[in-house]
This record gives structure tokens, sequence and C-alpha cells, in this order.
């Protein structure tokens, strides 16, 4: 009877570290499975995210090809978090020589690396601007199809002299 009992014992003993072992093993599973689930998760994110910036990138490529609009990179970020401001620069016919146009976003300030804001962009848009990309930009016209020409040029001044081919 001693030696049934003990054997009785010995299994209940094998019996619950199986037990114990397989507890374990299926919260492995789980955290996996949790892991899984936050992993897929993120991917969707992305490919949404993916897709947003693809179809944003294909905005503005349909709009500079159909307005001659040029935006001029900024990469710097608010403290909100957003994209610095987007200004487009159009050539003004209507306004007088050398004019362009300035058409803020939302986003005014600027911030560097470590998050210091730098200013606000409030001043109109000149070719005396002291920001280097932005006296380039202003200095030269971009065209979408044709190599960049200054503003000084007489044809974009209106001024036609007869000598201009």
């Amino acid at each position: 009877m001693r030696a049934e009992l003990q054997s009785i014992r010995e299994e209940r003993e094998r019996l619950c570290c199986e037990l114990v072992d397989s507890r374990a093993k299926v919260a492995d599973y789980r955290e996996l499975q949790t892991e899984s689930t936050r992993a897929r998760a993120r991917v969707a994110h992305l490919d949404r995210e993916m897709a947003r910036l693809s179809a944003t990138l294909d905005r503005v490529h349909a709009r500079v090809i159909a307005t001659g609009v040029t935006p001029i990179p900024n990469s710097s970020t608010c403290q909100d978090g957003r994209r610095g401001p987007r200004r487009y620069l159009r050539g003004s016919q209507s306004t007088g020589p050398g004019t362009f146009s300035a058409a803020p976003d939302v986003c005014s300030t600027t911030s560097d690396s470590r998050g210091r804001t730098s200013g606000v962009f409030r001043r109109p848009f000149d070719a005396s601007c002291q920001h280097p990309i932005l006296a380039h930009r202003l200095r030269t016209r971009e065209s979408p199809n044709k190599a960049r020409v200054p503003i000084h040029h007489p044809t974009i001044r209106g001024e036609h002299t007869g000598t201009e081919t």
C-alpha cells in the first residue's frame, strides 16, 4: 500500500510540474500573440500613413504641373509637431515687376532641432530677404519645364524692348 501511495505522489508531483510548464508556455504564447497583434496594428498604421503621404505627394505633384506653383521646402517643425510653414511662390503677371505672393500654411513659427522657436514669418518676401533659400528662390523663378530664369530678366518684368527673342 505504501509503494502504491508513493507512486501516486510521484505521479501527482510530475503532473504538477507539467502543469506549471504548460502554463508558462501558454503565458509565453499569449505574450507572443499580443506582440504579434501590436506589430500587425503598427504595420497597418504605417500602411495608412504611407498611402496618405503618397496621396499628398500626388496632389502636390498635380498642383505643380497644373499651376506651375513650386512649394518652398521647409524642414522645420512647429512646437505642436506639425510641419513648418509651407509657402508657395507665384509669379505675378498683373501687380508689377518681379513681385511674388506667398501663401502661408497654418503653422507660422519655426523651431530648431532643440525645439526653440526661431521666429515668425510675417515680413513680406522680397529679394532682400535674409534667409538664403528664400532669397535664392525669390531671385530666380523656377519653371517645371524650363531652366531657372532670373527675376531681373526683362521678359519676366514685362519690359519688352524688342531685342528679346
